[in-house]
């Protein structure tokens, strides 16, 4: 089974594009290994549904939102180089 839920904060206000909506959202870990460290990971996401407008409405930059869904990456080369995203 492939579900992933993410709680963070959205970096830019959603895209909303022909039949979905581009949300990007950072989700801040901290680690405690003598020292507090901060990671943040970013996800983009693709979000299809027909309500996908009007969720598109009320989100915001800086909003802090939970995402569930699944999780789909995929490799692309730049450069000679190979990215995961």
């Amino acid at each position: 089974m492939n579900k992933i839920t993410v709680v963070g904060n959205l970096t830019r206000d959603p895209e909303n594009k022909d039949n979905y909506v581009l949300i990007d959202l950072a989700q801040n870990q901290y680690d405690k290994n003598g020292i507090d460290e901060k990671h943040t990971h970013y996800f983009r996401v693709l979000y299809f549904t027909k309500g996908a407008e009007k969720v598109a409405g009320l989100l915001k930059k800086g909003m802090q939102i939970t995402l569930a869904g699944t999780l789909k990456s995929e490799m692309t080369e730049r450069d000679g180089k190979h990215y995961l995203n």
